[in-house]
């Protein structure tokens, strides 16, 4: 399923959408006609929350179908990058896992999906924190290499953002306030209730 949130423009009539496309064909598969019905539908930008390390169980044709839909729209897709935790013989260390080099096609945009969980479970605090609290508990020498990737890597937000074209004011703070859930309208025929 790709999200589609924009406005969408047909017959000289405008409306405002926020919609699923559904996408067949594996995640992958996507890639043939994803981010092209997703843009012509009104997208500003395509994001793609999956994060594309392997390549395609369903063979190398599969991947340059891929890579030739990213270059098409290259400027208006985000990939996602995850910066994850593995095992090493010397103990745990955190690596960051990028789409692979085939589909990281130039002008594409990457973003990391991380956020912080806090103990109750929750997320409280916005995705730029987990690169600064990386930075800000890790040794020296790996601290150096966690700033580049930051300085490379924006959040996932920030990265759909920027290839929308969106300017946007950088959040005061460290945490997310959540209002609590939308209330919706009934409507009826004879209007809202």
């Amino acid at each position: 399923m790709a999200r589609v949130d924009g406005d969408l423009r047909c017959c000289g009539a405008r409306a405002r959408i926020r919609a699923l496309i559904r996408l067949d064909g594996g995640p992958q598969g996507c890639g043939k006609a994803g981010p092209r019905r997703a843009l012509c539908a009104g997208a500003r930008s395509v994001s793609l929350d999956i994060i594309f390390s392997a390549p395609s169980s369903y063979g190398e044709a599969d991947d340059q179908r891929f890579t030739q839909s990213l270059q098409q729209y290259a400027d208006r897709v985000v990939l996602a990058a995850e910066y994850s935790e593995v095992e090493t013989p010397q103990g745990f260390t955190t690596q960051l896992t990028l789409p692979l080099p085939l589909l990281q096609t130039g002008a594409d945009q990457v973003g990391s999906i991380n956020f912080l969980v806090e103990p109750d479970g929750k997320i409280h605090r916005f995705g730029n924190q987990f690169s600064s609290e990386l930075i800000q508990n890790s040794p020296a020498d790996e601290a150096k290499i966690y700033r580049e990737w930051a300085a490379t890597t924006p959040t996932f937000a920030d990265a759909t953002l920027q290839a929308a074209g969106v300017e946007y004011f950088p959040p005061e703070g460290n945490n997310i306030f959540f209002m609590g859930r939308v209330k919706h309208l009934s409507i009826s025929r004879s209007g809202m209730r």
